[in-house]
């Protein structure tokens, strides 16, 4: 997948993933009630890993020109240079993870902790479809385009990337918010799973939505700092920020939030942790304007905000725990006046579009210049 990466071939390392999880779902579906039962689906797993993550990888490389004959050369300048570099970056990649793993150790009571860990699991949605597949993307683009020495396209695409997530991911945040209920109904709600299990992940969910945008953002500024093979940066950024979080963790619950003060502490330390990385690359990068990226985000903000309040007013009207057919209606239905709502409030407030649109030419773009 790296190399298809770098060979500017997404549309194959993309669907890997999606392979993985309808490997799962077709073995669950068709062979759940037979003799394998629950295991089925670690054999759907481990087909559409297989499949997914290696064969089609593979045949693409071998389409696109590539060898698949292993060599092992410990010498080779790029692979030291690579082992340099990858001890710093699955430490911070590995930083970012273990908020959740700390929340568990100050919350009391495995009800609570359900509901932060499905609340959490939510959040990671629009981080996966809109973030991850942006910094997928934007890494080799940045690194080739440093390597050449254009400063200028470099700032231009992670300027595009940037906005394109602010695009997605702050009314991504805001519905999360304003939808908590339904969406958590319609995921979770059944016999063992009722109304108050359902308003406990709603309130944590609505916390944790707060900080989505910066853990989406930070991962494509981490880009910006790992195309210039700076991995340590990043890293002790995060670190500082880990530690940062469990203070918050100290401080916030007994304010009367309970356990979701924990969700609002991982959401304050992301937000910090996203305004770090931004600042840090603005010193390095001059020409990368932080103004015009807040004002394209407060743009932004109040399309969202139109779009949120549309949703809250439907959403107040429907008793989403009543049914879980109710629920992924509202969600569907709600969600689908939210988007066309957005769209015409980005009009209004004259959002920027352009790097939006320009997600239709990913497949013929050349790098930008100045």
């Amino acid at each position: 997948m790296g190399s298809l990466n770098a060979r500017q071939k997404f549309l194959v390392p993309a669907i890997g993933p999606v392979t993985y999880n309808l490997g799962q779902i077709l073995a669950g579906w068709f062979f759940g009630g037979t003799d394998l039962g629950i295991s089925a689906m670690t054999w759907g797993a481990l087909i559409g890993a297989v499949a997914g993550n290696f064969i089609l990888p593979a045949a693409d490389i071998l389409r696109s020109g590539g060898s698949l004959i292993p060599k092992l050369q410990l010498s080779h300048p790029g692979v030291r240079k690579v082992g340099a570099l990858l001890l710093p970056a699955l430490l911070g990649l590995s930083l970012s993870q273990l908020g959740f793993w700390i929340t568990g150790s100050f919350v009391s009571g495995s009800g609570y902790l359900t509901a932060l860990k499905n609340a959490y699991n939510l959040t990671q949605a629009p981080i996966g479809i809109f973030a991850q597949a942006t910094a997928i993307v934007l890494l080799p683009t940045l690194s080739a385009m440093l390597a050449k020495g254009d400063m200028a396209g470099f700032v231009i695409e992670l300027n595009t990337g940037i906005r394109r997530i602010l695009f997605f991911t702050i009314p991504s945040s805001v519905l999360m918010a304003v939808l908590a209920e339904p969406i958590i109904s319609a995921l979770y709600l059944g016999a063992k799973y009722g109304p108050v299990q359902v308003h406990d992940a709603a309130v944590a969910l609505r916390w944790y939505s707060i900080g989505t945008f910066a853990w989406s953002l930070q991962s494509v500024l981490a880009r910006g700092f790992y195309a210039s093979q700076d991995t340590k940066t990043p890293t002790i950024i995060t670190s500082i920020m880990v530690a940062v979080f469990i203070g918050l963790c100290f401080v916030i619950p007994p304010l009367g939030l309970g356990y979701a003060g924990l969700a609002l502490a991982l959401s304050i330390a992301g937000t910090l942790n996203m305004f770090v990385f931004l600042v840090t690359l603005r010193q390095r990068h001059p020409t990368l304007g932080v103004r015009p990226i807040l004002a394209a985000s407060l743009r932004i903000a109040l399309a969202s905000s139109v779009s949120g309040g549309i949703a809250w007013l439907i959403a107040s009207r429907i008793d989403v725990t009543a049914s879980r057919m109710v629920a992924i209606g509202s969600v569907i239905g709600i969600g689908a006046v939210s988007i066309v709502v957005y769209y015409i409030a980005c009009v209004i407030f004259r959002v920027d579009l352009k790097p939006v649109q320009g997600m239709l030419k990913l497949r013929n773009r050349k790098a930008p210049t100045a």
